[in-house]
Order: structure tokens, then C-alpha cells, then sequence
């Protein structure tokens, strides 16, 4: 499964050589790396594509918060809404940024100026809590009931029309779904 990594940065500059020290990471294969500039654009491509990583600088909100006299934990919960599933990576965290950023669940914290090993190692990490979410159950609804899945207790599914067949130890759970969806709630190990 492809993994999307978001680098969000208004600083064209600082985004170059985060992107730049990444590539080396994504050259191995398996993720993908798109840059965005904007807010509007980091909203757009958290709710319209399945983004595993963002790398947010703080910055870029950070400054902006300050300069109009909002609160700056407000504008980061702002900026990245609950409905991203995506593991944050914050960069560029200050003294100033770092209680609003401390608050909110995230895979890393990186400094201003962070070497390109240390922001392929903070990718790597949220990497990983991405896997270990996907270890957790997820709800599938059938025509009896709302059924608990456990990822690891999963050998395989298939699909048959608008069904999905989920083999689950030894029963198979039946939905209507489309393989495709089910493929997001499983571990990279699962292949379509």
C-alpha cells in the first residue's frame, strides 16, 4: 500500500529542503510526497486523499495566529481538523509553539533547523504509529449486527459483487463494502 506524505509549509524555501531530505526515504518505495503551500490546500488534500504523514511546520500558523491576535492553539486545532487520520510530524517548534503543539496528539516534534537525518527518522516513526494504528479493531455493519474486526485475526478478504468476504479466524464475516475501502482499515501487509 502507497503511503501519502504531506509536507505543509507557506515557506516555499524551508519546503524545498524538507522535500529535498525526504526524497532519499521515499526513493525506497511505498511513499509518495506531495507539497502544499496553503491552508486551503492542506484542508483539500487531507479530506480528499488518504494522507498518512503530515509534516507541519509550525511556523506558517504560528505567525499568522500571532499577527491577527488569535490564540496559537486554537489555530493549529483549526488548521488540522479531527476528521485527518493523518500522523503529524511538527516542525519548526519554538519555546512559543510548544505548549499548543504539546497538547495535541502527534507523532514527532522537530526543532527549527533539523537535519535532513533527523526528519527522515521523525518519518520513519510516524511511519510506524501508522502501522500500529491500523492494528487496531475497526466496526463493520452486517445484515445481523455491528461487528468488532481485530487486523490481526484477519487472514484474508475477498470480494463477490457488493460484497466483501472478511475471513476472520474461523467464521467469515460478510459486508456490503467495496474491497477498496477494507484495504484502508488493514496493516500494509495486506496486498490487493
Amino acid at each position: 500500500m502507497e503511503r501519502l506524505v504531506v509536507v505543509f509549509d507557506t515557506d516555499s524555501a524551508r519546503a524545498s529542503r524538507t522535500v529535498a531530505a525526504l526524497e532519499s526515504r521515499c526513493a525506497s518505495g511505498g511513499v509518495t510526497l506531495q507539497r502544499v503551500g496553503t491552508i486551503p490546500d492542506l484542508h483539500k488534500q487531507l479530506t480528499e486523499h488518504d494522507t498518512s504523514v503530515v509534516f507541519f511546520d509550525v511556523r506558517s500558523v504560528v505567525s499568522e495566529a500571532q499577527a491577527h491576535g488569535h490564540d496559537t492553539l486554537e489555530a493549529l486545532h483549526r488548521v488540522l481538523q479531527p476528521e485527518a487520520q493523518a500522523q503529524v510530524v511538527y516542525m519548526g517548534v519554538t519555546e512559543r509553539a510548544l505548549v499548543a503543539v504539546e497538547r495535541g496528539d502527534y507523532a514527532f516534534m522537530l526543532p527549527p533547523q533539523a537535519r535532513a537525518d533527523e526528519l527522515v527518522f521523525a518519518l520513519e516513526k510516524a511511519l510506524e504509529k501508522c502501522d500500529k494504528y491500523l492494528e487496531r479493531p475497526f466496526v463493520v455493519k452486517t445484515k445481523q449486527r455491528i461487528r468488532l474486526v481485530w487486523p490481526n485475526r484477519v487472514s484474508y478478504a475477498e470480494s463477490s459483487l457488493r460484497k466483501v468476504r472478511i475471513h476472520v479466524g474461523d467464521e467469515v464475516v460478510e459486508v456490503y463494502a467495496k474491497l477498496s475501502d477494507l484495504m484502508q482499515k488493514l496493516p500494509n501487509r495486506f496486498v490487493q
